[in-house]
């Protein structure tokens, strides 16, 4: 079986549109004959604007998970977990100097 090798901040625990794309994905690529192989963030080191945990119930037991640990740089915002950027971050207008910061 091929490996592929998929990059990705957003994984379960983490919730919203970014997590369902790869999860699914990576769900079906052994019915195609690749080995799917996630390398992540830590969640613990990680800033989630939304968190699933019952996407963990989706994965399959067979793909390999790696996490690293990882800077935080959304963590000034944990108490306010709305300002920290989602999918599209990039058309976002935030002119607070942490905004102009974290987006640049």
């Amino acid at each position: 079986m091929n490996k592929v090798l998929i990059v990705t901040y957003y994984w379960p625990p983490s919730g919203g549109a970014g997590v369902q794309r790869w999860l699914k994905f990576s769900k079906y690529l052994p019915d195609f004959g690749w080995d799917p192989i996630i390398l992540t963030v830590d969640p613990e080191f990680a800033a989630y604007p939304v968190t699933d945990f019952s996407l963990e119930a989706d994965l399959s037991s067979s793909v390999k998970i790696y996490s690293t640990p990882a800077i935080n740089y959304f963590r000034i915002y944990k108490k306010d977990k709305s300002k920290i950027p989602t999918a599209g971050f990039a058309n976002s207008v935030d002119n607070s100097f942490k905004g102009k910061i974290l987006l640049s």
